[in-house]
């Protein structure tokens, strides 16, 4: 069976929570820096334990923001699965906004300068 149609379905639907998400973190798609901080943020153990300690605790925009640290897993899970199989999957521009954030900070965690290539 051919799972790049559920793949693509997946990153649609994906897509879409976090976009529900980020508006419920008011979350500025075009703010470089609001995006490097929430992708930091999802990329230390420490900080996601702290949110979703925050969030076990009733805070509404810690519960917000674990589900959105869950969904650029999924992103991350999905991107992965396409590209095993030949194919680049991707949401629109603010999924790209995302994505580039989350390589910068791997970049700068692995000490490294080189640039993802854009789409």
């Amino acid at each position: 069976m051919n799972a790049l149609p559920f793949l693509l379905r997946d990153a649609e639907q994906i897509g879409i929570e976090i976009e529900r998400k980020a508006v419920a973190l008011q979350l500025d798609w075009k703010n470089e820096a609001m995006l490097r901080a929430l992708a930091r943020e999802a990329m230390d153990p420490d900080a996601r334990k702290h949110v979703i300690e925050q969030a076990g605790h009733g805070d509404r925009m810690a519960i917000v923001k674990a589900e959105m640290f869950g969904l650029i897993a999924l992103m991350e899970r999905t991107m992965a699965g396409c590209a095993d199989l030949g194919w680049l999957c991707h949401g629109d521009q603010n999924w790209k906004a995302l994505g580039r954030a989350l390589w910068a900070e791997k970049e700068l965690r692995d000490g490294q300068t080189a640039k993802p290539a854009t789409a």
